[in-house]
């Protein structure tokens, strides 16, 4: 599942390099009110298209899709990948072995934080919000803001996120941790670029400082 607003100059290779490894019929994007040819690309590709009238962010595109899919009962489980290319798609059979063979209801990709994978400020809000959650969940969190992960339908069925923004996906570790799911995480490659990013770290900050401390209130 691929959360999606203005990529159109990213879709067309991400598509074609999902289409190497995995079926694209059982391919979903969510466009988030995108204002370019995102929702076109999508259409002509032959996936599943899921369309936000406006720009709602990424934490509600992916509630839509999660939706969408619970509605399947042939879908067992959820890849998120992000639509920027950041990801390596080669990386989505090692997710659904890693399932297979652990069981994991949550399976987070763990990047490299080294400085010249990734930028240095992305480097220290990973690194600090991880850091957090591990105190916070007991579990040492290597990767908190990933949004290459893999879903179980029994996790999507009963842990669901409140925040428009980004950190929907921090708040996702977390209460899955303190749920008592089982989490893991599989180590992938870093792949950052000079391409805007939608990240907006006032706002991402104030999310995540709301749920970790909601978390505390969490009837979990």
């Amino acid at each position: 599942m691929i959360p999606a607003y203005n990529e159109a100059s990213h879709l067309p290779d991400l598509i074609e390099q999902i289409s190497e490894v995995f079926s694209l019929s059982r391919v979903i994007i969510v466009d988030d009110g995108s204002s370019d040819n995102t929702r076109t690309i999508s259409k002509q590709a032959g996936v599943t298209l899921l369309h936000h009238d406006q720009n709602l962010g990424k934490g509600r595109a992916l509630s839509t899709g999660f939706e969408y899919a619970l509605r399947r009962n042939n879908i067992h489980a959820v890849i998120t990948i992000d639509a920027d290319l950041q990801h390596d798609t080669q990386y989505i059979p090692k997710f659904i072995e890693l399932y297979s063979r652990e069981n994991f209801d949550l399976i987070v990709g763990w990047r490299s934080r080294n400085i010249s994978d990734m930028p240095f400020s992305r480097i220290l809000t990973n690194s600090a919000t991880s850091f957090l959650l591990s105190i916070r969940s007991g579990m040492h969190i290597r990767d908190s803001q990933c949004g290459f992960r893999l879903l179980s339908r029994q996790l999507l069925e009963n842990i669901h996120t409140n925040i428009r923004g980004f950190q929907a996906e921090t708040e996702i570790v977390l209460k899955s941790v303190l749920s008592g799911y089982k989490v893991g995480f599989l180590p992938v490659s870093t792949i950052y670029t000079t391409e805007r990013s939608y990240i907006k770290p006032a706002r991402d900050v104030w999310d995540f400082l709301r749920i970790y401390g909601r978390s505390f209130f969490w009837n979990i």
